[in-house]
């Protein structure tokens, strides 16, 4: 779902640069060919169209109407972009040619040849035109109901709050900065700071370190007395600094992480205590060997404090 609802913006965004150059007389049929394709499984509508009957089209398993219509709407984007592609190379190949051929002479049935092509022409140019005011309004639609499947799913579904995190330049783009605003405070209505702590614990759980620490500074930089947030953004930095074999900068952020939680006891805390435990008992002797004098023994009284912590809060 989450990939779903990032294609859709990406696909808008693709579209509104195309409808920019189709009102400067300056889009070409390249352009557009390379946006939609019925064969082409990496052009961005192609791609999209796929992915929603992927997801929307399964008769085995209880689609909500909300995707449904997602679906039957981006059908209809591709197959409103397939006439476009057409009419547009009607227009760019097929005039021109005609227009070559024209300065010979052309009589009888030719010239009354000259008279259809013109009309096709004609339509052609109605048609486009038509098509990307279609598609303009199909896509305000998606947003709409993109919008919609955030607001049911966003709360439940960590990776949809993963997503809006992630990707908040993307929403920005798409809805504008006040509309992302909005989007926010509908999917999340105690505030933008729960959001963001959500994220970044969410972030945490699935071991995406480096954009957990990231959030986590967000987070703090808003509230800078929430002290288990300080443990959690200390933890993920310790924790890349263990992957990395930067043991002393391991030890300093677990130090700081539990410094930091002396007199909070809350279930999950103490999940993450544990889990600092088992790391620095698997480490124990890799931080002798490679670690800087008087490395080890810090160990030592992190896992032992630790230890005691996690006693207590048992």
């Amino acid at each position: 779902m989450a990939k779903l609802i990032e294609e859709v913006l990406e696909a808008w965004l693709t579209f509104r640069g195309l409808f920019e150059k189709y009102r400067d007389g300056t889009l070409s049929f390249k352009d557009l060919a390379s946006f939609v394709d019925d064969k082409d499984p990496s052009s961005p509508l192609y791609r999209l169209k796929e992915l929603s009957h992927k997801l929307f089209r399964n008769p085995q398993s209880e689609v909500p109407l909300e995707g449904r219509l997602l679906d039957l709407t981006i059908g209809s984007i591709f197959h409103e972009a397939m006439k476009m592609r057409e009419d547009l190379y009607q227009l760019e190949v097929y005039w021109p040619y005609y227009q070559r051929l024209k300065k010979e002479a052309l009589l009888g049935y030719r010239e009354q040849l000259g008279d259809e092509f013109q009309k096709l022409k004609q339509k052609a140019t109605k048609s486009l035109r038509d098509g990307f005011l279609e598609t303009k309004r199909l896509f305000k639609s998606t947003l709409i109901q993109s919008k919609a499947i955030l607001f049911t799913e966003g709360r439940k579904n960590p990776i949809i709050l993963r997503l809006l995190m992630a990707k908040g330049r993307l929403f920005r783009k798409a809805y504008g900065r006040e509309g992302f605003k909005r989007l926010l405070l509908d999917v999340f209505p105690e505030g933008f700071e729960e959001a963001l702590k959500g994220a970044a614990m969410s972030f945490t759980e699935a071991m995406h370190l480096k954009q957990a620490q990231g959030l986590w500074a967000r987070y703090l930089r808003l509230r800078p007395e929430d002290a288990e947030a300080r443990f959690f953004h200390l933890y993920c930095k310790g924790y890349r600094a263990y992957l990395e074999h930067r043991y002393s900068h391991m030890l300093e952020a677990f130090e700081k992480a539990v410094e930091a939680v002396l007199n909070v006891g809350s279930p999950k805390l103490m999940l993450f205590l544990e889990r600092i435990g088992e790391l620095l008992t698997g480490v124990m002797r890799e931080v002798e060997k490679r670690g800087p004098k008087g490395c080890h023994q810090r160990a030592l009284l992190v896992l032992e404090r630790v230890k005691s912590m996690v006693s207590k809060g048992g």
